[in-house]
């Protein structure tokens, strides 16, 4: 239940981003994108973000704290 309220009010925001910006407007500039670097740039930014809660995960390793680097990596995408 908790998931399915998650997924719905995610959803319904970026209804309401996409919206608010126009989608005629988003679509013609979305159209002049070169496909392979849009697909680079979220590689990227998913690396850095990857990068970003492993560093945090050794941060707290040695302030004595533990966890897996499953949690780790979803606490930091939360």
């Amino acid at each position: 239940m908790k998931t399915a309220l998650r997924v719905v009010v995610g959803a319904a925001l970026l209804a309401l981003v996409i919206w608010y910006v126009d989608p005629r407007t988003l679509a013609r500039s979305l159209a002049g994108v070169n496909p392979w670097l849009f697909a680079a740039a979220v590689g990227v930014a998913i690396l850095s973000n990857v990068a970003s809660a492993l560093r945090w995960g050794a941060i707290a390793r040695r302030l004595g704290l533990s966890s897996s680097t499953r949690n780790i990596l979803l606490m930091y995408a939360r």
